[in-house]
């Protein structure tokens, strides 16, 4: 309980240092400095949940899903300061690929069965109607957004459905992880593609996405 709460303690801390970046122009300069330290924190969480619980199995399958996380982050960090949409594309890439190798462990902890093919269908459903709301313009990032639907919308319905199927402690924190990442994710949409949104979506944006590493870093012990 102690190394959750130390763990807890330091990402919040990063988080807010992170925050307040985007509040004060005169520090917006180290945005990317502290994002890449908030991200730093969910995979050192990760890691040492893993080691200090002897769950080295399991911390080492899921390990590439926070190397490849992290790596989006980077890039679309780096795409908030010089706004290329390459960077936007890579970020994007990378968290389809995160995403992919968080499907991977959750199959390896419960399998995988025909009727979960639904959910990708769901997430490019989804992405359908977002893209022809007029409040919203995704421009050439309309096929890169099924796909990443797709991928996110399996990743969160495995993971809820392990929890529903193989109810657990670590597959409830996965599944609480996922769900947070949905909600991200949906406010990073808000945040590239509506046309008008309010000044504090980015912030709830970090917000959610950091707890949702959180949970998931912290599905490792002993999950």
């Amino acid at each position: 309980m102690l190394a959750h709460m130390i763990c807890f303690f330091i990402t919040g801390i990063l988080y807010f240092c992170l925050l307040y970046t985007l509040l004060d122009r005169k520090v917006r300069k180290y945005y990317l400095l502290f994002k890449m330290f908030s991200s730093t924190a969910f995979m050192g969480t990760a890691v040492y949940m893993g080691l200090v619980s002897g769950n080295t199995k399991n911390l080492l399958i899921m390990l590439p899903a926070f190397v490849f996380c992290y790596l989006g982050d980077y890039f679309l960090g780096v795409h908030k300061r010089v706004v290329k949409q390459i960077y936007l594309y890579l970020g994007t890439a990378a968290f389809s690929l995160g995403h992919i190798a968080f499907i991977t462990y959750f199959c390896v902890r419960n399998g995988f069965e025909g009727y979960e093919l639904i959910f990708p269908i769901l997430g490019c459903v989804f992405v359908f109607f977002i893209s022809r709301w007029d409040k919203y313009d995704f421009g050439r990032f309309r096929g890169p957004a099924f796909v990443y639907g797709a991928v996110l919308f399996t990743m969160a319905g495995k993971a809820v459905m392990n929890e529903i199927l193989f109810p657990s402690r670590g597959n409830l924190l996965l599944a609480i992880g996922a769900i947070f990442f949905i909600i991200s994710d949906y406010l990073i949409m808000v945040l590239y593609f509506r046309k008008k949104k309010g000044w504090t979506i980015h912030g709830w944006n970090l917000g959610t996405y950091y707890v949702a590493m959180y949970f998931m870093a912290i599905s490792l012990f002993r999950a």
